[in-house]
């Protein structure tokens, strides 16, 4: 092929990865801020503006994980001119993962030789409408960002293996480097994607024996010459990027330490049984078939099965007459499907299992599932053929996006029957912000009105974020012995505890998670300067 025939095919890839992440944002970007905020989201709200107002990040092995997220929000709230934590909204901190969501489509580019620009296609097709990864890059957690560096380590790793040019040995190793400054679970990726190698190197590649074999034999797998060389420099760079991340920029000498002895807490949590331990096959579960209650069900089965597809076309016995660049596309198809085998099987085995966690495999899965149609379309002979593999493909990937468009909708959002929903706070919680906002600005005290919440084990969140315009505010594990104006209290304190917050008090309730109610408490003085100001203005008080 020409080089001027491949310019054109380059550029017409540029401009369909383009059109697709168009059609990712269009599904990403409306009503950023109508959900409620999960616990999660809020509790990384409040150290990102804890990093903003003290200019320093101090890491927590025990919880929280790694500060890029808080980091690569800054330029965000600096462009939209915050400049108080009750000016910031739900929007500026999803923009952030809504973006590097989309990032992963025109990261497909760097990969375009080791899937074909058919494959490339379709892992760009599934990866912006994929239910599982739209829902997450509209939370502002730290997976999106995960599964981000995780690929960008993946993809210059390949770009190094065919140009041999050290600078893209440097940018795997700076993609490693953000992901373990993202998250711990990073470690997972990195595990699976070396012994996928290791597999392709010592065991699972085939040696051809056709003319030319040996200049065309794909030298990363099977030479140790590169990798002498690559594995130092990316490494040495991926450090560098993690200690400057963990140690604040180099003000925080213990930052660092910590992010390596946090993994004794991380083994621990994935080997106990506890709140979030779910049998092995969860995961698949939810992306196979999902139907609780009235309503819709919900499945990303076509993902699974191109999967599948690509498991089947992965480990055929290779052509011999085969050029360079189809060997290529076998050699990347056969990694990339092992390492999607090895996530699957890794997230699977591990008892501890939140559902975004899946997205890394997901997406690994999603790549394998680009190189499985490149190969149906490879295999189809006959047009007619091509256009059915066409036809079932566009009609998938209509399903997934219209349950894309239910689940990020107003009905389904934060609703218990969505399969990616999970210890979400409900409606009821923006209800009763309205409310104590509403009783704070009919109080001669305004937003300073005390206001004291109590949960045990500080089950509170996310009101720390919905009540950031208060400063009157304190959190307590049991009711303290002289009582605030306001009180929001955890239903599951003592009948003795309630009975205090309820005797001769206005008391409301409203819904905060599934099976969890919050009662407010509020001074009988208190609720009449509400009532009286709402009476007047129309309103009525609940």
């Amino acid at each position: 092929m020409s080089s001027q025939s491949t310019r054109r095919r380059d550029g017409a890839l540029v401009v369909v990865l383009l059109v697709i992440a168009v059609i990712g944002a269009a599904l990403r970007l409306p009503d950023l801020a109508r959900r409620p905020m999960h616990g999660d989201e809020a509790v990384h709200a409040v150290k990102l503006w804890d990093l903003h107002t003290s200019g320093t990040y101090r890491y927590d092995p025990h919880e929280y994980h790694g500060p890029t997220l808080y980091y690569l929000t800054l330029p965000v709230i600096r462009l939209a001119g915050v400049r108080s934590f009750a000016e910031l909204s739900e929007a500026h901190l999803r923009l952030v993962t809504v973006a590097f969501g989309l990032g992963l489509i025109p990261l497909l580019w760097l990969v375009r030789d080791g899937l074909g620009r058919a494959g490339v296609c379709v892992s760009a097709l599934l990866t912006a409408v994929s239910p599982a990864m739209t829902f997450y890059s509209r939370y502002y957690i730290q997976e999106t960002l995960l599964v981000f560096f995780t690929f960008l380590m993946l993809a210059a790793g390949w770009r190094y293996s065919v140009s041999r040019k050290i600078g893209w040995a440097a940018a795997a190793g700076a993609g490693a480097g953000l992901a373990h400054a993202t998250k711990e679970t990073c470690m997972i990726a990195f595990a699976c994607a070396a012994a996928a190698w290791l597999c392709l190197r010592w065991g699972g590649a085939e040696r051809r024996t056709g003319p030319g074999a040996e200049s065309r034999r794909d030298d990363v797998i099977r030479s140790g010459r590169g990798v002498r060389l690559a594995l130092p420099v990316a490494f040495v760079c991926g450090a560098a990027v993690s200690v400057a991340f963990y140690s604040a920029f180099f003000t925080h000498a213990r930052g660092p330490v910590d992010s390596v002895l946090t993994y004794a807490t991380y083994l621990d949590r994935a080997g106990n049984y506890g709140l979030h331990d779910h049998p092995w096959w969860t995961y698949l579960q939810i992306l196979a078939y999902t139907h609780w209650g009235p309503g819709p069900a919900w499945s990303e089965g076509a993902i699974l099965t191109l999967f599948v597809i690509g498991l089947a076309f992965a480990f055929r016995r290779a052509n011999p007459d085969a050029d360079a660049g189809a060997e290529a596309r076998q050699t990347f198809g056969r990694y990339i499907v092992l390492y999607a085998g090895m996530m699957i099987v890794v997230y699977s085995a591990i008892p501890y299992k939140t559902p975004w966690c899946m997205l890394g495999f997901l997406h690994a899965a999603i790549l394998a599932g680009g190189f499985g149609f490149n190969h149906v379309l490879t295999a189809a002979r006959r047009p007619t053929l091509k256009a059915l593999a066409v036809a079932l493909f566009v009609a998938a990937t209509g399903h997934l996006a219209r349950q894309t468009t239910l689940l990020t909708g107003p009905r389904f959002e934060s609703d218990r029957r969505n399969p990616y929903v999970y210890a979400h706070p409900v409606g009821g919680v923006l209800r009763m912000t309205s409310y104590l906002e509403a009783l704070a600005d009919a109080h001669p005290k305004g937003r300073s009105l005390r206001i004291d919440v109590v949960s045990p084990d500080a089950d509170y969140w996310p009101l720390p974020w919905y009540l950031r315009s208060c400063s009157g505010v304190a959190y307590w594990d049991a009711p303290p012995d002289e009582l605030a104006p306001v009180v929001v209290a955890n239903t599951v304190l003592t009948q003795e505890e309630q009975e205090r917050l309820t005797d001769g008090r206005h008391v409301s309730y409203y819904g905060f998670r599934p099976d969890v109610v919050m009662l407010v408490s509020v001074e009988q003085s208190v609720f009449e300067q509400f009532a009286a100001q709402e009476g007047a203005s129309g309103s009525s008080a609940p």
